[in-house]
């Protein structure tokens, strides 16, 4: 088996030297992230190298930067979860050991996932606009490093008391749904830390994305619809649908991240699903 790596060096704990250990006396081309490239441009060189799987070791930023890399190819996308979220990972059922992690790269099976694409950036896991992308944006690495997933949710609990941001969502040729938000979540799959999930109705190989919009326009009502929506439960501030392409326009500029990677603000989003795009290996329980 011809094997392409792309490693994130400073990521986790010992995993990418663990990783880089199991990977001696195979057929392997070794490549390290940057600062200025999180891996989408080291995937798409080794894309050149024909290899029989691409495995990305990091965190949540550069396992999507690879699996944009790989979107479309057929080259199969094996995770080494190495960072403190690990979503695909996660909602995969892929073991967080990298010694396990490694063996599912080899020995599982493919599996054809969805992706979606918002405003020309490729996420295998979930987008959001909002509060979640705040959260992200002010959660620092040295919290993360010592509390690990608990420095989202303390972050989360300062953000509480934001200002909702007013939007449209459309889903395919709906009619539009005007808002005060507390976020607005487009994804495949939504299993967050704690077993969480946002999306318990998404297929992930079915061509379309889910939609859940929590509405925010008092305290309470975060609350109350936060709640709802991570229970799976309906709410009337909690709006579902799902579709093949959504378009969120607000009211005014506001921040979004993919697969957990925040980004500057804006005030359109596009989001188009990818069917089948993404070729992921996982245990063959899945």
């Amino acid at each position: 088996m011809r094997i392409g790596a792309v490693i994130n060096p400073v990521a986790g704990d010992s995993q990418p030297e663990t990783l880089q250990g199991l990977l001696e006396g195979r057929d392997v081309e070794i490549v390290e992230t940057t600062e200025d490239d999180p891996g989408r441009g080291q995937a798409e060189s080794l894309l050149e190298l024909s290899p029989d799987i691409v495995l990305a070791c990091g965190g949540d930023g550069t396992v999507r930067a690879v699996a944009e890399a790989l979107v479309g190819s057929g080259t199969p996308l094996g995770v080494v979860p190495a960072g403190t979220g690990n979503l695909l990972a996660r909602n995969l059922g892929i073991p967080e050991e990298t010694a396990e992690a490694f063996d599912v790269a080899m020995n599982g099976r493919d599996r054809l996932l969805d992706v979606g694409e918002l405003n020309g950036e490729v996420f295998a896991v979930m987008a959001g606009i909002g509060f979640d992308a705040e959260v992200m944006a002010q959660t620092d690495r040295e919290s993360k490093d010592k509390l690990g997933s608990l420095a989202y949710f303390l972050e989360g609990i300062k953000h509480l008391s934001d200002d909702p941001f007013s939007a449209t969502l459309r889903v395919d040729e709906g009619e539009e749904i005007s808002g005060e938000w507390m976020s607005i979540l487009v994804g495949n799959l939504g299993e967050l830390q704690g077993g969480v999930d946002l999306f318990p109705d998404a297929s992930p190989g079915d061509g379309r994305l889910d939609v859940l919009g929590i509405r925010g326009e008092s305290l309470g009502q975060k609350v109350s619809s936060a709640i709802a929506a991570a229970s799976g439960l309906d709410s009337a501030g909690a709006e579902r649908d799902s579709g093949v392409r959504f378009e969120i326009r607000m009211g005014q500029p506001t921040r979004y991240e993919i697969d957990g990677e925040p980004r500057e603000k804006t005030s359109v989003v596009t989001v188009t699903t990818h069917t089948g795009g993404l070729v992921v290996r996982v245990p063959n329980s899945k």
